[in-house]
């Protein structure tokens, strides 16, 4: 008898099916939720399943190639048998009823066969995908473990169809000038970025934890310029200064590591750290001595262009334990310092210690004026405005009403109109604008 005309072959068939299907689907879904890293503790102990599964999860494409011939044959040989089968057993039990001559007719045929199919893919769908999927998700070490060996024998059988499938798909993308080796990510930075807003817009994550993803996103794109102290507030000491002295000026600042400079801060010689001081100040014959003239006080830095990138700049000073570096601009001149602190800081937000002091940049005021620091960041400022100062070469609130004076902030200068705003000068030291008062001229 013809297997097309034998409904037992026909659903023997359409079951075999649905369990090939659920075999690599409840696979797919088992190894999309295994932990990764227990299967790799387990392949360096040497067992072999863990092997193969790690194997599988590194280069996912012949299993993808495997599910896709698998799910093309067996459509085909179940539209063919199966379906021929069934509405062959159906058509007889109809042909009985009084419906059995409509039946016969071509618009029966097709209303029957429109059913039989929609029957076969909800069964498929529901037993040969979701159900399998669904406990393998919730079961996935065992479920991988379990059906690694059927996976990759049912890869290697059709190894031959899915390498030819392979080439023809590669032969013909080149066509149309696509590289098919060629990958892109499959999320854009900027992608990743709108999710953590959307996810703390909704209460998913916290403020701090959207800030700190923010940041590594953004710390590859940050040079030591951009996060550096300034040569203006760089805390340093003549190589001169006797360390008493040297002692006393430490103990007013909160800093642990101090550079030591010849004559003036563009010829910075080294550094020191306070502790190296303490020790050495008990010592009678050091008291009255220079920085320079005690033997190993004062240590080598290390020297960096103002555009080394940070993220190569921390793995440099990790792997060389180093923890301070002086910035140089193109002029070999001192441009700042960068401590490891700043580079820390710029992923999880202010470090403060019990010596700093916290530092409010902005400070709204109840008669809604606002006071700036002198160094608040423009884009700070523009957001807390909402103004835009269009393209600048500074940076910084002060940089920017320098620009506008013309000249060297000075104790005269009080106020300055730009934007809709008046920003009123309250304090100026070392030629720096120190606060501001901001207010909406009306």
């Amino acid at each position: 008898m013809d297997s097309s005309d034998n409904p037992v072959a026909g659903w023997m068939l359409f079951l075999l099916f649905i369990v090939i299907n659920s075999i690599f689907y409840g696979f797919g879904s088992a190894i999309q939720n295994l932990n990764e890293n227990e299967v790799e503790d387990k392949a360096e102990q040497g067992d072999k399943k863990s092997k193969l599964l790690l194997h599988i999860i590194n280069a996912p494409g012949p299993l993808i190639h495997t599910v896709q011939f698998y799910h093309m044959l067996l459509s085909f040989l179940v539209g063919y048998i199966q379906l021929k089968s069934v509405m062959s057993t159906v058509s007889v039990c109809l042909s009985r009823t009084d419906a059995g001559t409509f039946f016969e007719q071509t618009p029966g045929q097709i209303i029957l066969f429109v059913l039989v199919l929609f029957m076969d893919m909800i069964l498929l769908a529901t037993f040969g995908i979701l159900v399998p999927k669904r406990i393998c998700s919730h079961h996935a070490t065992g479920a991988a473990y379990r059906l690694v060996h059927m996976v990759q024998a049912g890869i290697f059988l059709a190894w031959p169809v899915t390498k030819l499938m392979e080439l023809l798909t590669n032969l013909t993308v080149r066509l149309f000038g696509i590289d098919p080796n060629h990958t892109e990510d499959d999320v854009t930075e900027d992608e990743i970025i709108d999710l953590v807003d959307e996810a703390h817009e909704q209460g998913i994550i916290q403020e701090n934890e959207a800030e700190m993803i923010q940041n590594i996103m953004e710390f590859h794109d940050k040079a030591a310029k951009d996060i550096m102290t300034h040569r203006k507030n760089i805390n340093a000491l003549d190589d001169t200064t006797l360390l008493k002295d040297a002692i006393l000026y430490m103990s007013e600042h909160s800093n642990s590591r101090y550079p030591v400079y010849h004559e003036d801060i563009d010829n910075i010689v080294g550094f020191i750290h306070i502790k190296d001081a303490m020790e050495h100040q008990n010592r009678a014959e050091y008291e009255s001595k220079s920085l320079m003239q005690i033997p190993k006080l004062v240590r080598s830095v290390a020297y960096i262009p103002e555009t080394r990138g940070i993220d190569s700049l921390f793995q440099a000073m990790q792997s060389k334990k180093i923890h301070i570096a002086i910035v140089v601009d193109e002029y070999g001149q001192t441009a700042g310092l960068v401590t490891m602190e700043d580079i820390l800081e710029e992923i999880v937000g202010n470090i403060f210690d019990e010596y700093d002091e916290s530092e409010e940049f902005i400070q709204p005021q109840f008669d809604e004026s606002i006071l700036m620091d002198g160094l608040t960041p423009l884009d700070d400022v523009e957001e807390v405005l909402g103004i835009d100062l269009g393209d600048h070469a500074f940076e910084t609130l002060n940089g920017y009403l320098t620009s506008l004076l013309g000249h060297i902030p000075t104790a005269e200068d009080k106020e300055i109109h730009a934007n809709g705003y008046c920003f009123q000068i309250l304090s100026v030291e070392n030629n720096i604008i120190q606060k501001i008062r901001v207010e909406k001229i009306q």
